[in-house]
Order: C-alpha cells, then sequence, then structure tokens
C-alpha cells in the first residue's frame, strides 16, 4: 500500500464510522469500488453525487442532456 492510499483509507476508516453499525467492512468496500451512473445532475443529482463522494464511491458516469441557463441556475450546485 502506498502512502496516498493509506492516508486515504485512514480518512474513510473515520469518516464512515456510522455506516460500519450497518454494513461490514467487505461491504463498505464493495460499494466503494462500484461504478455509480446519474442520469441529470442538477439540483437532486448534484446532492446524491456529493453524498455518494463522501461515502468513498471512486468512479461515477454522469449524464445530463441540459444546458446551463439562466432559468436552470438556481439549481446547478457545481455552477457556484
Amino acid at each position: 500500500m502506498q502512502y496516498g492510499e493509506q492516508k486515504e483509507d485512514e480518512f474513510f476508516q473515520k469518516m464512515l464510522t456510522r455506516p460500519r453499525l450497518f454494513f461490514s467492512d467487505s461491504d463498505l468496500e464493495n460499494i466503494r469500488n462500484k461504478t455509480i451512473a446519474i442520469v441529470g445532475i442538477g439540483g437532486v443529482g448534484c446532492i446524491i453525487i456529493e453524498l455518494l463522494a463522501r461515502w468513498g464511491i471512486k468512479s461515477f458516469r454522469l449524464m445530463d442532456g441540459d444546458k446551463y441557463e439562466i432559468s436552470n441556475m438556481n439549481r446547478q450546485i457545481f455552477d457556484t
């Protein structure tokens, strides 16, 4: 294990203290190594992506055919 990977593991050990009450370490590692697809990365999609990233998900496939426009800027969290 490299130094950066060790620091990452320490970080997620602390971040996932509560989920560990419900999931085993192997379950959490399995979840972290999945690729998650999210269609629609506006208001709700951005929040979901952020929460999954905090769980340590490493790989995403994101798709959104919408365009940034004044009418939808209030829903674009990653815009600010």
